[in-house]
């Protein structure tokens, strides 16, 4: 009310994007339905003798031992069995999270949220039903039963933190589904990746670091200081990533925007944390292309090396990453990456994020394939059990390739090497950004890096003209 946002209920909350999207009302329909057929409770409204309401129902027996306990773990169980079940059914692999904050902020638009509960279910006072909602709706979806708060370790009850999104999602004004992406990334700040993309596997086009926004206030508050949570950020996000070079930058480049709206404590920490990594992308880029035009290579050919090397990387760390997160000895090597595996638009001839056409080698321990038409063939062979022997490997691969195709999270492989041969004079500024965009076959993903190539260099010119260099 105090945003001024029409209230939607919570049938018109959207999930967030999943390629595809839900809405919640395959949860509210499935409560509905159920509490019409009387399967939600056992007291039946028309057994209740006149004048039985108020305080004696409501701070009583009758509501707070028998009603609503029951409808509150029935509920969210069938509101979260709804919205598991409706993303199956539209084909997107599902959000156990989102599915039980969703699932219980249906059953809490009915339920009485903060009625008292029995005694053997929490303390009087201190535990509402909401707890109780979140609890069944939590342990519906298959949610661990603790979170943990990056950096900080602290411990959270994952009942508490379902129902408590819950309640605060029945009240809501009417979401976009964008708004609901940077809602998800807020809890990406606990460690068992319970939701968002922040801090998972392969870095987001645009960073998406809002998890880490949460962490770094966590931290704040537990009185660690900025040069200690900037460093501990740093280390937490590059420990668990298939490449952790483009990790850092991502979390800089969305706070340095941040930054010229809301330069914060928290912003700030963000950018001094992230800089020094992100200096040193540059400077070794710089000094490759130094190199490489001096010794006689073209730009291409130095471009093409350096993604070459973000290839490997990804190969190296992304078998590191399997170790750690689930103790697997994996080995992937990228075989063919290319474009346009199905398509002839010029855009999808150009650019790789749009139809990749990849072959992919995977390893572990005696088990071997070698995966041809990866993104357009096993894939959705394997999600539609035409093959049903390669789900394995396509796991393995899948953070990995996913990490090549959203190359577009950092264009430094074109941006700083063409800048660089610029000042050189090794071309003008308009060659040298369309051979550098050219050959960075993996960090040209999408549209984009030539224009921006090109306003560095401009001003690359223009510094070195000040300090009388050219």
């Amino acid at each position: 009310m105090l945003a001024g946002v029409d209230r939607s209920g919570v049938s018109a909350i959207p999930t967030t994007k999943m390629n595809s999207k839900v809405s919640a009302f395959p949860a509210v329909a499935a409560v509905y339905d159920a509490i019409c057929k009387g399967e939600l409770c056992s007291v039946d409204g028309r057994d209740i003798p006149p004048f039985v309401g108020g305080a004696i129902y409501g701070h009583s027996a009758l509501g707070e031992d028998y009603i609503w306990p029951e409808l509150a773990k029935k509920g969210a169980q069938v509101g979260t069995q709804a919205m598991l079940d409706a993303m199956a059914g539209i084909g997107i692999g599902g959000s156990k999270f989102q599915a039980a904050i969703l699932g219980a902020a249906a059953i809490l638009e009915i339920i009485h949220p903060d009625a008292e509960v029995p005694e053997e279910c929490g303390t009087y006072g201190r535990t509402s039903s909401v707890y109780l909602v979140g609890k069944a709706a939590a342990e519906t979806a298959g949610l661990p039963e603790k979170l943990h708060m990056r950096i900080t370790g602290e411990e959270y009850d994952t009942a508490h933190v379902v129902g408590d999104v819950g309640l605060i999602l029945k009240d809501i004004g009417g979401p976009s589904v964008i708004g609901m992406m940077g809602f998800a990334e807020i809890f990406a700040c606990f460690q068992e990746r319970v939701f968002g993309g922040s801090g998972g596997a392969h870095n987001p086009p645009l960073g998406h670091m809002t998890g880490y926004t949460m962490c770094a206030v966590k931290a704040i508050q537990a009185g660690m200081t900025p040069e200690e949570i900037g460093k501990a950020i740093v280390e937490d996000r590059c420990s668990d990533v298939v490449n952790p070079f483009p990790a850092p930058f991502s979390i800089y480049a969305v706070a340095k925007k941040a930054s010229e709206l809301h330069n914060g404590p928290v912003t700030k920490l963000l950018v001094e944390a992230t800089l020094p990594s992100v200096t040193k992308l540059i400077s070794d880029r710089v000094k490759a292309t130094y190199e490489g035009l001096n010794n006689g290579r073209t730009l291409a050919e130095i471009v093409k090396e350096m993604d070459d090397q973000r290839v490997h990387d990804t190969e190296v760390y992304g078998a590191k990453y399997w170790k750690k997160l689930a103790n697997r000895d994996v080995t992937v090597k990228f075989l063919k990456i290319e474009n346009a595996a199905r398509r002839n638009a010029k855009l999808v001839k150009k650019y790789l994020a749009f139809d990749p056409l990849i072959t992919v080698e995977v390893t572990e321990g005696d088990r071997h394939v070698v995966l041809e038409h990866f993104t357009d063939q096993v894939i959705p062979a394997v999600c539609m059990k035409k093959d049903t022997e390669n789900a394995w490997a396509v796991t393995i691969a899948a953070p990995l390739t996913s990490e090549l195709v959203l190359s577009g999270n950092m264009i430094l492989n074109v941006v700083i090497p063409s800048a660089t041969a610029v000042v050189m004079g090794y071309a003008s500024n308009e060659d040298a950004s369309a051979e550098a965009e050219a050959a960075a076959y993996i960090t040209a993903g999408i549209p984009g890096p030539k224009m921006a190539a090109r306003r560095v260099g401009k001003l690359a010119l223009r510094i070195c003209d000040a300090l009388e260099m050219v």
